[in-house]
């Protein structure tokens, strides 16, 4: 049995014990039945309510169902940063809690990337038509790093996936019990996993970072040509990010 439903069970069944001993101990209420008519219907009350609590609260608590688990994600579930969002906050309320502040960095940073999108299409347009090959090449490098986004995003919730987090728990719970190597040996694949993840975040950051760039330099812009914009310092960087994509995978 798992230790929430534990907790739920200890809790309820001694609610429903305390109240019993407040209301008929001598030393609290001192309800006695057949002491009066009030006495007796209030007491036979209390007795008929404890019992459809106990049994009720019980029979629920025994049969809840699990919470969902996360599913694998495939390459068809994940298409854009919304699907990304959508699967992020199913992770965050399904039993990823040893990650919370990283998923929720990771939601701010899908956000951040839709915003700076917006920003960068807005400004284009008072520079650009959408017909000419500048907004295109523009638009080309945003939409390729948002798409090295949403592959660095779903290799970070397989990542999380994967990572059994009761099991961890469990562990630290009895470490006592495991020898010291044993201990260590899954600290360092805890860590492992942990250095993934961070890595993860950090690379949405510096793609973020690297828009931000692009939308200062595009802020000083005038009439450039291909090449001059291909030249840019940050679409350079894109460029390179691009290049290096495979090992957000």
């Amino acid at each position: 049995m798992k230790k929430d439903r534990i907790i739920k069970l200890a809790v309820l069944n001694g609610a429903i014990m305390l109240t019993n001993i407040l209301v008929f101990s001598n030393a609290f209420f001192k309800l006695k039945i057949g002491s009066g008519a009030f006495a007796t219907a209030f007491g036979v009350m209390v007795i008929a309510m404890s019992g459809l609590v106990f049994f009720y609260g019980n029979i629920k608590i025994l049969t809840a169902k699990a919470p969902p688990q996360p599913p694998m994600l495939k390459d068809k579930e994940i298409l854009s940063l919304e699907n990304c969002a959508a699967a992020v906050e199913h992770y965050l309320n399904n039993n990823a809690q040893t990650y919370a502040a990283h998923l929720k960095s990771v939601l701010a940073q899908i956000d951040r990337m839709k915003k700076k999108k917006r920003t960068i299409r807005e400004m284009l347009l008072e520079r650009f038509s959408e017909t000419e090959l500048s907004f295109e090449k523009f638009s080309t490098a945003v939409e390729q790093m948002e798409r090295i986004m949403i592959l660095n995003i779903r290799s970070l919730l397989n990542r999380i996936n994967a990572f059994d987090e009761e099991e961890y728990e469990q562990m630290l719970e009895s470490a006592h019990s495991h020898s010291e190597k044993l201990l260590e040996t899954r600290r360092n694949i805890y860590n492992e996993y942990k250095a993934f993840v961070e890595k993860a975040a950090g690379n949405n950051e510096e793609i973020l970072l690297k828009l931000d760039k692009l939308i200062l330099e595009i802020s000083k812009l005038n009439d450039l040509s291909v090449a001059e914009i291909e030249d840019m310092d940050a679409m350079v960087e894109i460029d390179t990010l691009i290049r290096d994509a495979k090992w957000y995978r």
